[in-house]
């Protein structure tokens, strides 16, 4: 409960989220934490918790993305950091700045985002690609 506390206001505090939005975010930490977590590491929210780091409490430590650094590293090596390349060989259709199979991407429920990586925010590829990670490891990327 302590943690969820934490979250919410760091969200609240620092993001600007009403507190309805805040709730949303809780429930959706509690039932997939990876990608909720994924999400409050974007580039755009770090950015906006950074930007209040000297206004008061420190709450950014607790959305820290320890793999952010690792993502773009692997998007310069797949894609160049092209986040809306799209690509085709023998083995299939791959899209985004982490160069994520069609397939994979509806499986992951990239869908939900857009009909494919290539097509879909910078953030919402990595949340994809953290799921994947939690599901298959750093050997999902030729790159990792």
């Amino acid at each position: 409960m302590r943690i969820r506390i934490r979250y919410a206001i760091a969200l609240l505090a620092l993001t600007g989220c009403t507190p309805r939005e805040v709730r949303q975010w809780v429930a959706w930490h509690e039932t997939d934490p990876v990608a909720a977590e994924a999400f409050a590491n974007t580039p755009e929210v770090q950015a906006r918790l950074h930007a209040n780091d000297s206004d008061g409490p420190q709450f950014s430590q607790w959305l820290t993305n320890n793999h952010a650094h690792k993502w773009d590293v692997i998007a310069m090596c797949e894609s160049g950091q092209n986040w809306h390349l799209r690509a085709s060989n023998r083995t299939g259709t791959y899209g985004g700045g982490l160069m994520i199979r069609d397939n994979v991407w509806r499986h992951y429920g990239g869908t939900e985002f857009a009909p494919t990586a290539d097509r879909a925010s910078k953030a919402e590829q990595i949340e994809i690609a953290e799921r994947i990670l939690a599901d298959v490891g750093w050997q999902a990327w030729d790159c990792a």
